[in-house]
């Protein structure tokens, strides 16, 4: 799968689908169709690189931090649209963890913080 223009630093499989996300230092996440090794669309949201990026249960939503921001980014990975953010980090964010609709997230603050993705 060729399309980003950096490093790809983190990548992550839909589950029980052919969908794949990749991040990048290239400030982007691109949306793959692995089953047809074709690019689907390119989410533009940060201006530095991608840090980490998981997916939230069984939707088709990922959830992504970058180092340009203190916050992280949910995405619909099917319309290609940002639809929620997840702001109370106060520098970078360095990890993500999701089981179900709970996130976790960890930076250079020293603080975990858990979010419920589907209301923030």
């Amino acid at each position: 799968l060729r399309g980003h223009t950096a490093t790809v630093r983190c990548a992550r499989v839909l589950h029980n689908r052919p969908i794949a996300v990749t991040g990048s230092r290239d400030s982007t996440l691109r949306v793959w169709n692995i089953q047809k090794g074709v690019m689907l669309r390119v989410l533009h949201g940060h201006t530095a690189s991608v840090r980490c990026l998981d997916i939230c249960g069984t939707r088709s939503s990922v959830v992504q931090c970058a180092y340009d921001f203190d916050e992280l980014q949910i995405w619909d990975v099917d319309t290609g649209e940002c639809i929620r953010f997840l702001r109370g980090h106060s520098h970078q964010i360095y990890s993500i963890a999701i089981a179900g609709n709970l996130v976790a997230s960890g930076g250079m603050d020293t603080i975990v913080r858990v979010w419920d993705a589907t209301t923030g």
